[in-house]
C-alpha cells in the first residue's frame, strides 16, 4: 500500500466519525440601520463586524 492510499483511507475514516450532524442553524439580526437606501447587488464586496458565540456563551470567532 502506498502512503497516498493510507492517507486517503485515514481521511475517509475521519470524515465518517467527524461528529454529530448539525440539524439547526440560528441567525439573529441584532440591529438594522434606519433609512439605509444603499442595497447590495450581485458581485458587490461586503464587510461586516460579528462575534460568533456558542450556546454556552463562549466566543469562538470575532
Amino acid at each position: 500500500m502506498t502512503l497516498r492510499s493510507v492517507l486517503v483511507m485515514l481521511a475517509l475514516a475521519g470524515a465518517t466519525f467527524a461528529g454529530p450532524e448539525v440539524t439547526e442553524l440560528k441567525v439573529d439580526v441584532v440591529s438594522v440601520p434606519e433609512g439605509c437606501s444603499t442595497k447590495s447587488k450581485n458581485g458587490d464586496m461586503l464587510t461586516m463586524h460579528y462575534t460568533g458565540t456558542l450556546d454556552n456563551g463562549n466566543k469562538f470567532d470575532s
